[in-house]
């Protein structure tokens, strides 16, 4: 295409990237080991374009020659990318910026702005620019001291989006010595825009620009993103899908967005209990960790009892582990020895007629749901069935979707049962 430069295109090499990440967690409940094998990168391209389409695991992107590509993305966060009868650790760096009006920003996004405010929370003047991120503590941090009392110090505010309306966006800020409101009401200029700096895919749609992209082809016919710099298009608000009237995402155990937890603290806290309807987790996790992971659990609890027409008569307990230094006395040896391994454990005992059980996990979120259907099932049935079902339940539990018959499973987990 006339105009535009070709993709910059690498020699095949004869690099490998070695499989089978030494304990690569598939099941939901306990490591497995791949066997290693070697897979080469025959190709590599740098290239720009536009995002064609999304879906979990993939990305499709033209470049400007016109070829499309329909890619594997493994997000920082995931434990491999599941090739053609292969498994690699090959995490792709993303970076997604972009600028969007304020009305664009939802409860529980994070927010960085630099105000003038008084310590009663007066704002002096109207904010023209604001910047959303990711990976940020509320904090609020003062860049010049008030020069009397009562008068506005300046500071910089990472605080979760409350409310936003045409003239105002108002944040939740932490306990801090300077401002003594916990939530703060920011006037916006009329022209007032929100610079996006992000490190997912969440907010990316069709139609957005790729800026650059280095992709990688496989031997085994896979395409891959190495990195990837996308810059969010300015779409037609007419043309945006209607928003769902469901307080639920639809995602396996998911109520909310993620970002509907940015108000909440992800610093790791001393063990504790913490609560919802029907569990009780004693964890050392975040706060923001613990209520992701408890609605998860909730609505998991929700299709059980749709499932099987029955529920359990007293909440489930998880004791939730990140730092086994910090539980020392409290945990049972066979709890201790699964949650080192990265794993966990339901101990079930008879209380009465019934039964009650005790999950004992590491702080990965598919564990917990995985040891909490068989807790379900043991207190609801006194017993969790023969192993079989047992676990083939437990991980159906951690996929269901809310209002979907059929069960969607990862790519990564497809290539360990074939």
């Amino acid at each position: 295409m006339p105009g535009h430069p070709a993709p910059r295109r690498h020699r095949p090499t004869t690099v490998a990237v070695r499989i089978g990440l030494a304990a690569l967690i598939i099941s939901a409940a306990a490591p497995v080991a791949f066997a290693q094998r070697t897979v080469r990168i025959v190709e590599r391209v740098e290239i720009t374009g536009t995002v064609q389409s999304l879906s979990p695991g993939r990305i499709r992107i033209e470049d400007e020659d016109g070829q499309v590509r329909l890619c594997r993305i493994q997000k920082p966060d995931e434990r491999g990318l599941a090739l053609q009868g292969a498994v690699v650790n090959f995490p792709a760096r993303i970076e997604v910026r972009g600028t969007v009006e304020p009305k664009e920003l939802r409860p529980g996004m994070l927010v960085q702005v630099t105000v003038k405010a008084t310590s009663s929370g007066r704002v002096s003047g109207k904010v023209e620019r604001l910047e959303w991120l990711d990976r940020l503590e509320p904090t609020v941090e003062e860049l010049e001291p008030p020069p009397k009392r009562n008068k506005a110090g300046r500071y910089r505010l990472v605080g979760a989006v409350v409310s936003v309306r045409r003239d105002r966006v108002t944040l939740a800020l932490p306990e801090n010595p300077h401002i003594r409101r916990s939530k703060l009401a920011v006037p916006l200029a009329k022209d007032a825009r929100v610079d996006v700096r992000l490190s997912d895919l969440s907010r990316v749609r069709a139609g957005d620009r790729v800026r650059d992209a280095v992709l990688v082809h496989f031997d085994t016919g896979d395409w891959a993103v190495q990195s990837v710099h996308i810059e969010l298009a300015q779409h037609d608000a007419k043309a945006a899908p209607k928003k769902s009237t469901s307080k639920k995402s639809g995602r396996p155990g998911v109520a909310k967005r993620e970002d509907a937890y940015g108000y909440l603290s992800d610093a790791p806290q001393p063990p504790r209990d913490v609560r919802s309807s029907h569990f009780v987790l004693h964890t050392d996790i975040s706060d923001r960790q613990a209520r992701m992971l408890l609605d998860r659990l909730e609505i998991m609890y929700g299709l059980l009892v749709g499932y099987f027409g029955q529920k359990p008569r007293r909440p489930i307990e998880c004791y939730v582990v990140r730092d086994l230094r910090s539980w020392q006395g409290r945990l049972p040896a066979a709890g201790m020895a699964k949650i080192a391994e990265g794993a966990g454990v339901t101990i079930s005992r008879r209380v009465g007629s019934g039964a009650q059980a005790v999950v004992y996990a590491c702080d990965r979120p598919g564990v917990v749901q995985h040891e909490a259907v068989h807790a379900f099932c043991s207190q609801t049935f006194g017993s969790t069935g023969p192993t079989w079902y047992a676990e083939g339940i437990a991980e159906v539990g951690n996929y269901w979707k809310e209002d979907q018959e059929s069960v969607d499973v990862p790519a990564i987990v497809i290539h360990y049962l074939r």
